[in-house]
């Protein structure tokens, strides 16, 4: 078994270097299948450094694959990769399933690094049916991505019974041996930041707790390091920006000349104006309290990795609690 955690923070991984490394990547297949491709196949059980699991430069008679996923000896899959971004055309996937049917190879999967397909060669449809597995790395949840991918997962697609098996819940969370500590709620006004107010029942979740599922929930009570801030943000993208708020009022961090996650990122967080270097505009643009502006794109999800980001950088000892429903 896999823990869920370990696949969402490769996917997550994955998502940033496609964000920050992209002029490195496009345009080089190379590139492509060493920093996406072969990161995402091993982390679902394929070791492209064993022959024994995955055959690199694959040929048969006149085709030739650049993945062969292997059980027992046997080729199960064959797995093209095309250069980051580049558009899968119909022409080559049917040269691509031709090769599999020609070679009795059940399943076919292409990706350019960033969408990812999985295909049942023998199945009686017309090829765009034949799709039994299509995510894209930079445009799906973590976590939807995650168990879209069981399906290449080397347990299922290896298994007698195929991917579909992956319909079922088979990753598991790690067991939480350690009940968390029992809340003690604000009952007294006392001196300094803290905001003393009624807070809505149920538990507070740290934000840096790894797998926080917060996908269609919204947040109704937000502490930020013991500090109850009222009223809280009815959604994701607004507790960004009260916890990059807090920081910069903390002088914690200064972003006043541009704030990218990692110095080769083309692409801001935080900027003076809602625009990244190359021209393009901020998606879900936030104002800060200090005038500057917070890219808030991506969901619910992609914010609170952003905050976890931030903590973990700027934050060490900083914690932040939410309740959601």
């Amino acid at each position: 078994m896999m823990a869920l955690d370990d696949l969402e923070a490769v996917i997550e991984e994955l998502r940033e270097v496609i964000e920050s490394h992209r002029d490195y990547i496009e345009g080089h297949e190379t590139r492509t299948r060493q920093v996406i491709v072969d990161q995402l196949l091993k982390a679902l059980g394929w070791d492209v450094s064993d022959p024994d699991s995955v055959a690199l430069e694959y040929s048969s008679g006149g085709g030739r694959a650049d993945y062969a996923l292997k059980s027992n000896g046997k080729v199960i899959a064959v797995v093209e990769a095309k250069v980051l971004r580049k558009p899968l055309e119909e022409k080559e996937l049917e040269q691509a399933l031709q090769y599999a049917v020609g070679r009795g190879i059940p399943y076919m999967g292409v990706t350019n690094g960033d969408e990812w397909r999985l295909y049942d060669v023998f199945e009686a449809k017309p090829i765009e049916e034949k799709v039994i597995m299509r995510f894209c790395l930079t445009g799906t949840p973590a976590h939807e991505i995650a168990l879209k991918s069981l399906r290449m997962w080397r347990a299922n697609l290896a298994s007698e019974s195929g991917p579909e098996t992956a319909n079922e819940p088979v990753l598991v969370k790690p067991e939480i041996h350690n009940p968390p500590p029992v809340e003690k709620e604000p009952i007294a006004p006392v001196i300094g930041d803290t905001l003393t107010i009624a807070v809505p029942d149920g538990d507070w979740r740290d934000i840096a707790q790894k797998g926080l599922d917060v996908k269609d929930t919204k947040p109704i009570a937000l502490k930020i390091h013991g500090d109850v801030i009222d009223p809280c943000p009815d959604d994701w993208n607004s507790i960004l920006v009260k916890v990059a708020d807090w920081l910069i009022d903390k002088e914690r961090f200064d972003p006043s000349a541009g704030y990218r996650k990692k110095p080769t990122n083309k692409r801001y967080l935080i900027n003076t104006e809602a625009v990244h270097d190359d021209g393009l505009k901020f998606r879900a643009a936030k104002k800060l309290a200090n005038g500057m502006f917070v890219e808030t794109h991506g969901g619910a999800p992609t914010c609170v990795g952003n905050c976890r980001y931030l903590l973990d950088k700027y934050g060490q000892g900083v914690s932040v609690e939410v309740k959601f429903n």
